[in-house]
């Protein structure tokens, strides 16, 4: 009967120990996870631009979005981007709710205005864009 008992004490406290663990551990990757859905990523974060070819003197829209490497979206994140021709305004901006920030491109003489961007000054978006100004 004593065997029985102890054998009883010993499975409860296997089970005991082994549902702590994993509670604690668990908790532990929700934090990891949290972390990583804050954290911009290079591979999924790209520039937009719409035209892409327009006349000297219209204006260009132009988007960063920015996603962390798991595709979630990553608001309040800002972006800076430069252009090789023309003017961008605001230079830099915050991404909004859905991730994205806004950001517009004139140019008063023709040519190629590649533009790149920059996540919280630490990232830069991999690929940039080009604008084609012409007459």
């Amino acid at each position: 009967m004593d065997r029985k008992l102890l054998l009883l004490v010993l499975v409860f406290f296997l089970v005991l120990g082994s549902f702590t663990s994993y509670v604690f551990y668990r908790t532990s990757l929700r934090q990891i996870q949290a972390e990583n859905a804050t954290t911009p990523c290079q591979s999924t974060s790209f520039l937009l631009a719409f035209p892409n070819e327009l006349p000297v003197g219209v204006r260009a829209t132009l988007n960063a979005v920015v996603r962390s490497c798991d595709e979630t979206t990553i608001p309040g994140a800002q972006v800076c981007l430069t252009t090789s021709l023309g003017t961008i305004e605001p230079e830099c901006a915050q991404t909004n709710e859905s991730g994205i920030s806004d950001h517009v491109i004139t140019s008063d003489v023709q040519g190629l205005a590649e533009i790149r961007g920059r996540v919280n000054n630490s990232m830069d978006i991999p690929t940039p864009i080009s604008v084609q100004f012409a007459q």
